[in-house]
């Protein structure tokens, strides 16, 4: 574990590493944040905003985050930055500090605990299968384009990979990426995969049956 201070992105959103988030900034506060980035070693802490009660301080993050690299970015004219960038690895943090526009902390890199598959030699080989099928699905319903997983990418990764996929809750996620040994993530999430999987082919089962629909602005028909 190493320690360092680093810029907080506070965010509704749960990114996981080896992941892309493209984002566009607009507050005056992360805009001057991502200038300071780009000047220094392009990194940042992306964080879920903790879900607060009616009067709650806005803007609280979870303790357990996403540091962020910088792959590419463009300023528009309107001052708006485009960001493209990739989730390096899980901090833990040590401290907040609001001595900045926006939030800094003290943080501490967390290594992978990994246990070898030997238990479950068929469980990986089981997540790229159902994955595939969940993708398709998905696929119908959204015309936002999903990337498939790498065919060699190992228990960590494909554990991380998964996650991002899956159309789970953030706070799910977020108790999942707190997760410390890769291979409990992994089996995890191929429990939550299974649900989400049997519960969409119902779905898509139930409603063609009825005949053409739509479904988040994307028309589909009975085959």
């Amino acid at each position: 574990m190493r320690e360092s201070l680093l810029p907080l992105f506070i965010l509704d959103v749960v990114l996981f590493p080896g992941m892309v988030l493209p984002l566009r900034i607009f507050e005056p506060r992360y805009q001057l944040m991502i200038r300071r980035c780009i000047e220094t070693d392009k990194r940042f802490g992306v964080v879920l905003r903790r879900q607060s009660d009616e009067g709650g301080t806005k803007d609280q993050p979870h303790r357990m985050g996403t540091i962020a690299e910088l792959s590419g970015w463009e300023v528009l004219p309107n001052g708006h930055v485009m960001l493209v960038c990739v989730g390096v690895t899980r901090f833990r943090i040590l401290e907040l500090s609001d001595s900045e526009p926006y939030l800094t902390a003290r943080v501490e890199t967390l290594d992978e605990q990994s246990i070898l598959p030997v238990k479950e030699p068929d469980l990986l080989t089981q997540v790229r299968t159902q994955l595939v099928q969940y993708i398709a699905i998905l696929q119908q319903l959204s015309p936002t384009p999903i990337a498939p997983p790498e065919t060699d990418l190992e228990a960590e990764a494909l554990g991380y990979y998964l996650l991002a996929v899956l159309q789970i809750d953030n706070e799910r996620k977020q108790a999942l990426l707190e997760l410390h040994d890769s291979w409990v993530r992994l089996q995890q999430g191929a429990q939550s995969l299974t649900t989400e999987l049997s519960e969409l082919q119902a779905f898509i089962t139930r409603v063609r049956d009825q005949g053409d629909y739509f479904y988040r602005g994307k028309r589909l028909s009975r085959n």
